[in-house]
């Protein structure tokens, strides 16, 4: 099983807060579950919308995506 986490273009943390801040704080929660997700052998990738890059959904089974659940959830 091949997964994908993905952090959405406007969302900067996802500690405890609205998804925007002024601050630039690392989003340690995508990683702490792709690191979990590799240590039960599942092949799990992270990626940053914001890079602009292509991203090709087809090469994955599951695609999860981090969005602030407070203020621009709806954006």
């Amino acid at each position: 099983m091949k997964v994908a986490m993905i952090k959405s273009r406007k969302y900067v943390c996802d500690e405890n807060s609205a998804g925007f801040t002024s601050l630039r704080k690392l989003s340690c929660q995508i990683f702490l579950a792709a690191s979990y997700c590799r240590s039960i052998g599942i092949d799990a990738d992270v990626f940053n919308l914001n890079n602009r890059s292509p991203f090709i959904y087809e090469n994955y089974d599951i695609i999860v995506v981090w969005v602030p659940l407070y203020e621009g959830f709806y954006d």
